[in-house]
């Protein structure tokens, strides 16, 4: 895997809209985020635009940023401003090996799954499963999800994940399992199944979140993974917060009666409640380390080579 430099005080973030636009009126306290990081920013022109109202400029607008951006010696790293839609309609106009030869840190979550999956598979690139300037640093950026996310862009030699005080993570299926973490959005990850982008997933700790959808939508997305035998290529798995993921038609049935009734014969490790998700803090995961997760002890642990 490549992986690229560790970010510090005063580099260059390339700021991009990949996806879906957000209100423009909000530009100004992201810009401000930023700063109070450390960082300087350049803008893409994907930030500052609208397509059909639910896409952040064209696709070759927003492809363009992309490849853009990590060709450029101006800037250090790639911050998304938010998730959305459309991602994947720019998949197949991106420059893999520009990409592949210029690493830097890409940060996002959501839809930008799809970018974490196709750049791993495509350039052998380190990617983090983070925070994104408008959903996250410009609205009440909490010292939990900045530190965790400071932390993961200094890139130590080892990485422990911790939650935030006082919650667990949990074991579904006890054990231990070691291999590079990949993943995202259960939703992303399940719609990149047979296409270009799907990533090998033999011998990987598969992370898995999701927001807004409900108990037979999330029992659907599972069973396709387990029908297209990724769960029983992977090493393990790790799941974030299914956020707002509930039943209509059974309020007694919940998200994690259905998780352990999905894995209950499940020979390989499961460890749940990890806070890398949609929901509020966000620790940041470094997608394409090496991943030691040991469910018994509720316990995950990053590794940059």
């Amino acid at each position: 895997m490549k992986y690229p430099t560790p970010l510090t005080e005063g580099a260059t973030i390339g700021l991009v809209a990949p996806s879906s636009p957000f209100p423009i009126c909000e530009l100004a306290p992201c810009l401000d985020a930023i700063i109070s990081l450390g960082y300087r920013y350049l803008l893409g022109e994907s930030v500052l635009s609208c397509h059909h109202g639910y896409l952040s400029g064209s696709d070759q607008i927003r492809a363009n940023d992309l490849n853009t951006m990590f060709r450029s010696r101006m800037v250090d790293a790639i911050f998304c401003m938010r998730g959305g839609f459309g991602g994947s309609r720019i998949l197949e106009y991106l420059d893999y090996d520009g990409i592949g030869t210029h690493p830097k840190p890409f940060i996002g979550y959501s839809d930008a799954t799809a970018f974490h999956l196709v750049f791993h598979r495509n350039c052998d690139l380190v990617t983090f499963h983070g925070p994104m300037v408008c959903s996250n640093m410009a609205k009440d950026f909490d010292p939990y999800s900045k530190t965790s996310l400071l932390e993961a862009l200094s890139m130590p030699k080892q990485l422990p994940f911790h939650n935030p005080d006082s919650i667990a993570m949990n074991a579904i299926v006890p054990g231990t399992c070691t291999g590079r973490i990949i993943g995202g959005c259960l939703s992303l990850v399940t719609a990149c199944i047979g296409t270009f982008y799907q990533p090998d997933f033999t011998d990987k700790v598969l992370f898995l979140e999701d927001i807004g959808e409900t108990i037979p939508r999330v029992d659907r997305m599972m069973q396709q993974l387990k029908h297209a035998g990724i769960l029983s290529k992977v090493a393990g798995i790790a799941l974030g917060a299914f956020t707002d993921c509930e039943n209509p038609y059974d309020s007694s049935y919940g998200l994690m009666d259905f998780l352990e009734e999905f894995f209950h014969d499940y020979e390989k490790p499961v460890l749940a409640n990890i806070y890398s998700s949609h929901k509020k803090p966000m620790g940041t995961i470094p997608f394409g380390t090496i991943c030691e997760l040991d469910a018994s002890a509720g316990s995950l642990t990053f590794f940059y080579e």
